[in-house]
């Protein structure tokens, strides 16, 4: 019997949807009237490797077939080679001329953006003519875990937009949670950048989180371009990178001339934001006006001897050691405590950002505490304006023979400005005689970065 079988044109990956234009070809088959069913097959845990296919099959007179037959499916990179990429062969059922198959031979790696043609044939006949042109919708089977996308061309292989309200729509999204894994990896030989990204909604343009122990977004060039390059108009995070492991949260590598990393905001969120496992605060930040914060604090250091006595003619006397201490004692006038000062210059702005100084520590040890003491201390900013402001004072005395040290903490009067930032350290020194003395180690401030949220 002459069979006519039209191949509608329905040829997806993991859903069904039409191509465009059925295609009728005609096609020698023969009829036995014979029906049968396939069994299901069994569900995986990922998404099947396989391209489903439906046709239309009739006979000469363009009546349905019923029945079993033959059909080799394959897949072509050109309309006429006789070299096919992958091919399958199988028994389909027909009923009422339709019959569903699926072509499951086919690597990841043959759906990789190029232009394919699906052929098929039925039983010993030729295959048929021309071949149906693969669209776009089932190169989305590259999709699936250990997906490759290439591009041969001059655009890009991979773009990702988004123009979601929702903060947490990221552009893209890439999590790892196993332990030694990578959550993002671009190499670029090239002289483009090697991951460009672009946000036009509130979301981040670029999320990341990775629970293993690798890098949780590394990005390398071997060339001059740029290694990575995000843009933003939203007002969230241009970059938000989560690192749950043990690995580095963000790792960049550049051989090139250009920038290693480009980042670009034109909304009103910062250029980079990071965190701990806390969601707030962040640990780390990049405004979009180029000021940089941290909670990390900061310790500056003063030696001992960096001292100056409260008035020229009185009696303290010192000695200077060779480990920037200072040993100082009332001289003659033993009888009133004796006041030395330390001038303390700190930047007031750090990186665009007011300098908060949050305690105060004073090293030293005493020849005699009972002779000679530390008996008031005193920070003290100004003085750009009338009045000079208290930081912090402790009225403590401190005895100690041994080296040790304390410390106050600064809560007020504590954040520094463009128009102000001097201080000055007063330590008032008591003595019952001209021989003892305080030996001052040293004095250290913890300075933090004032944000204003």
């Amino acid at each position: 019997m002459r069979a006519k079988p039209v191949l509608a044109g329905l040829f997806v990956v993991t859903t069904l949807l039409t191509l465009g234009g059925g295609i009728t070809l005609a096609q020698t088959l023969p009829f036995d009237g014979k029906i049968a069913m396939e069994p299901e097959e069994a569900a995986v845990s990922n998404v099947a490797g396989s391209i489903p296919v439906q046709g239309f099959l009739t006979d000469a007179n363009g009546r349905p077939l019923e029945g079993e037959y033959a059909v080799t499916m394959s897949l072509y990179d050109s309309a006429l080679s006789t070299n096919p990429l992958c091919q399958d062969s199988k028994t389909v059922q027909v009923s009422k001329g339709r019959f569903n198959a699926s072509l499951g031979s086919c690597l990841q790696s043959v759906l990789d953006g190029r232009q394919l043609y699906f052929g098929i044939k039925v039983g010993s006949d030729q295959e048929m003519t021309p071949r149906q042109p693969v669209y776009p919708v089932p190169y989305a089977i590259s999709l699936q875990p250990g997906a490759v996308i290439s591009n041969m061309s001059t655009g890009h292989a991979l773009e990702a937009r988004s123009s979601a309200a929702d903060p947490m729509s990221a552009a893209i999204w890439a999590e790892n949670t196993h332990s030694n894994g990578i959550a993002f990896w671009a190499q670029n030989n090239s002289l483009a950048s090697t991951a460009q990204m672009q946000n036009l909604g509130s979301g981040p343009a670029l999320q990341a989180q990775n629970s293993g122990t690798s890098s949780t977004v590394s990005v390398k060039n071997l060339s001059s371009g740029t290694a990575l390059q995000v843009e933003n108009s939203g007002s969230a995070s241009t970059a938000e990178i989560t690192n749950l492991g043990t690995g580095a949260a963000f790792s960049v590598e550049n051989n090139g001339t250009s920038a290693t990393l480009s980042v670009k905001n034109q909304g009103s969120g910062p250029l980079i934001q990071a965190y701990n496992g806390a969601e707030t605060p962040d640990q780390f930040r990049v405004g979009n006006d180029g000021s940089i914060a941290s909670q990390a604090d900061t310790y500056v250091f003063i030696p001992g001897s960096a001292f100056v006595k409260q008035e020229s003619i009185d009696s303290t006397t010192w000695k200077m050691m060779g480990d920037g201490s200072a040993q100082i004692a009332s001289g003659s006038s033993y009888l009133i405590p004796k006041v030395i000062n330390y001038p303390i210059t700190l930047p007031s702005m750090l990186y665009g950002h007011p300098v908060e100084v949050k305690s105060l520590t004073i090293y030293y040890k005493c020849l005699d505490g009972a002779k000679g003491w530390i008996s008031e201390t005193q920070l003290q900013l100004g003085p750009m304006i009338d009045s000079v402001l208290i930081m912090g004072q402790d009225f403590n005395d401190h005895k100690s023979t041994s080296w040790t040290s304390y410390t106050i903490p600064i809560s007020i009067n504590n954040l520094l400005t463009n128009d102000q930032g001097i201080l000055g350290l007063h330590l008032h020194l008591s003595f019952v005689d001209a021989t003892s003395y305080v030996q001052i180690g040293g004095i250290r401030l913890q300075l933090g970065t004032y944000r204003s949220e």
